[in-house]
């Protein structure tokens, strides 16, 4: 169940496709799916605050309270020692007997109809038409619990944290009446028109080309937040949308018998981003007929999703061990005050198209009836890459220290709770006025153009068929060797190659005999 929730799925899908006249043909084609996943989980837990004030020295404790709760004498301490306060008692509210069970839930439902037209406007051109409407719902429920209710109620002595079932229902349901909710709706509209067909006859073949023109709308409304169990119905949401306008056409020039050139280019107009041209070289060179040269070379462009355009970000607080405190702080930052560690998710303001620019060069070979060799030779060049850090191991603690904020003042903590979507996250937990007393570090995760990448590697493949008395008998191998994959984020680079594998490969052995077949693949 922790690796694979419960998973209940309900899928439509419908094509119809209709001719009207001798030329003319209509499509529609339309789906609705909805999922609802349940995540296990156990019962909901906290920990109690100490029952003492650990900010007093310890030479200054009252010897009562050491007596009441074990604690040793500090004169018996060394210079060197350390002395630990204990931070509370852990403990769980599934122990009460009206504990109200709840899980996390992810659900999300979706459709759209997209209809289209296709009409032969002669024997050789065809335009097709196509429209499309669709729609998204998304919401993700995680239950919690209320920690200033809780301290409250430890405190006036409603709730003992180590005898969690003995506490009224109400005290329990009041703690648990807590939750954090995130809805986001999302819609596109897009109308789409392309046409392809002969140009004129060239010594070689036909000169064909294909052009087209598409328009979207894009729009997509979300909100989040922390607090009673259906609080999140009252709050607004944040939204946005975007136009985008595009033109693209390619035309196939057949410049020998044996050479064939493509050229395409494609134009965006963007209404949040400018526009943008990404063009596209390509050719197939085919000297024999058991011979294929190919290659290609061209630029692409991809936009920032209308989410991300909203700047959306949300923190949690994560309540760490001393030693996992010590392990983050690389650069010695650390006071010694404080455990909770804040990530901040989302997506950062700013955020700008990615760009790549790639080039590549094959073959094909066929020397013998039934075998076959493939080889295709890649570089890319990822620029603005679009995405987040991972969760913060010692590289990346050393590489970006400025995506750490060690024991923020009570100006900066102020700062950041405007930022954020869920600041009443924090209520109970942080202190606005002392943040240190209990924060080490808010750690910034959230999606930006993070770096660039270089990637060079190349493809290869062999296969055999052949007939024998029962059946036909196949065999293959197919891979990527990766020879290159530098990462740069932040003016570091690191060779991503260390971290994964640089070669895949597959292999299989078929066998079919009139309408059977069987395939055996090992990865």
């Amino acid at each position: 169940a922790t690796m694979l929730p419960e998973q209940e799925s309900d899928n439509f899908f419908l094509s119809l496709q209709q001719a009207l006249t001798e030329d003319l043909t209509f499509g529609v084609k339309t789906y609705e799916s909805e999922r609802n996943n349940t995540f296990f989980s156990y019962p909901l837990g906290d920990v109690a605050p100490a029952a003492f004030d650990t900010s007093v020295n310890p030479a200054d404790l009252d010897p009562a309270i050491r007596e009441e709760y074990g604690l040793p004498d500090p004169d018996d301490f060394g210079s060197g020692d350390v002395y630990d306060y204990p931070a509370g008692a852990g403990f769980s509210y599934g122990v009460h007997p009206d504990y109200p069970g709840r899980t996390q839930e992810v659900e999300m439902s979706t459709w759209g109809i997209a209809p289209e037209l296709t009409w032969n406007m002669t024997a050789d051109w065809q335009l097709r038409g196509t429209l499309y409407y669709g729609k998204s719902d998304n919401e993700n429920l995680q239950p919690e619990s209320n920690s200033q209710r809780m301290a409250a109620a430890v405190a006036s002595g409603q709730l003992d944290p180590l005898d969690v079932a003995s506490a009224d229902t109400a005290v329990i349901k009041d703690i648990l009446n807590w939750e954090t909710k995130k809805q986001t709706e999302h819609e596109l509209f897009l109308i789409r028109a392309v046409a392809d067909g002969p140009v004129m006859e060239l010594p070689a073949g036909e000169l064909r080309i294909a052009a087209g023109f598409e328009w979207a709308e894009d729009s997509v409304e979300t909100r989040f937040g922390t607090g009673d169990i259906g609080s999140l119905s009252g709050k607004d949401y944040a939204d946005a949308s975007r136009d985008n306008t595009s033109l693209f056409a390619e035309a196939l020039i057949p410049v020998l018998d044996s050479l064939d050139l493509s050229l395409s280019a494609r134009y965006d107009d963007y209404s949040d981003f400018g526009d943008n041209t990404s063009p596209q070289v390509g050719f197939n060179y085919t000297p024999t007929d058991w011979m294929r040269i190919y290659g290609h070379w061209g630029e692409s462009f991809n936009a920032p999703t209308t989410l991300d355009t909203l700047a959306f970000s949300t923190g949690r607080a994560a309540n760490q061990t001393v030693q996992q405190i010590q392990d983050a702080d690389v650069y010695g930052e650390w006071n010694g005050v404080g455990t909770y560690t804040i990530p901040t998710e989302g997506t950062a303001p700013g955020v700008l198209p990615q760009t790549a620019e790639s080039w590549a060069l094959g073959f094909d070979l066929e020397p013998l009836e039934g075998l076959l060799f493939k080889f295709n030779y890649y570089e890319i060049d990822f620029d603005d890459i679009i995405g987040g850090l991972a969760v913060p191991t010692e590289q990346i603690r050393l590489d970006f220290p400025d995506k750490f904020i060690w024991h923020p003042t009570a100006e900066e903590w102020a700062q950041y709770l405007t930022e954020i979507e869920n600041p009443e996250a924090f209520d109970g937990i942080i202190d606005p006025a002392d943040p240190n007393a209990t924060l080490a570090y808010i750690f910034d995760r959230r999606v930006t153009n993070f770096g660039e990448a270089e990637m060079t590697g190349f493809d290869f493949g062999v296969s055999y068929y052949h007939d024998t008395n029962f059946g036909m008998m196949t065999y293959g191998i197919t891979g990527n060797k990766q020879l290159k994959f530098d990462l740069s984020e932040g003016g570091v680079t690191s060779d991503q190659l260390e971290f994964n594998p640089d070669l895949t490969a597959q292999g299989m052995i078929g066998w079919s005999l009139n309408n059977i077949r069987a395939k055996v693949t090992v990865n």
